[in-house]
């Protein structure tokens, strides 16, 4: 086997045919603005609201609490 014949491991041999060649991209240039489009809205939405995990948190975590008294003690903390 002459030098420029080695292949590494997991190469195809050349004179073997790819029974499956790779697809088209599924992603478009289209579809990906329209992702990082949604995902800024989303992380401007989330900044216009500060401490709605918090809330949603205390909430969780004292299911006693109204709403109300679960803001008050996250606007204490902001």
């Amino acid at each position: 086997m002459d030098e420029d014949m080695k292949r590494s491991p997991g190469q195809p041999a050349p004179w073997i045919d790819d029974p499956d060649p790779p697809a088209d991209s599924l992603i478009t240039p289209e579809a990906s603005k329209k992702a990082a489009v949604g995902v800024a809205k989303l992380m401007t939405e989330r900044r216009e609201q500060p401490g709605q995990d918090f809330l949603y948190t205390v909430l969780r975590n004292n299911p006693s609490l109204t709403r109300e008294e679960a803001q008050a003690i996250v606007e204490q903390f902001l």
